[in-house]
C-alpha cells in the first residue's frame, strides 16, 4: 500500500475500534523464512504476507494481565 496510506489505513482502522498495527515491507531475511515453509508454488504477495506474518509473531511478546474475551 506504500509509506502514506498502509500508516493511514491502520489509524483510521484504529479509530473506527478495530486493533491493527501497520508492518512495513518485509525484509529478505522474513521473506526468505516464508520460503522456507511455502511449498513453493504460491504468488508473490502471498508470500509478502507471510513473511509480515512470520516476522510478526517472532517479534511479539503477549501483553501482561487479563485476557479479553469477545
Amino acid at each position: 500500500m506504500g509509506d502514506l496510506a498502509g500508516p493511514a489505513l491502520a489509524a483510521a482502522t484504529r479509530k473506527a475500534g478495530v486493533h491493527v498495527e501497520y508492518r512495513a515491507v518485509p525484509t529478505a531475511r522474513s521473506t526468505q523464512l516464508a520460503r522456507n515453509v511455502a511449498s513453493g508454488k504460491e504468488c508473490i504477495p502471498a508470500l509478502l504476507v507471510l513473511a509480515a506474518a512470520l516476522e510478526f509473531l517472532g517479534t511479539y511478546t503477549p501483553a501482561a494481565g487479563p485476557t479479553r474475551r469477545c
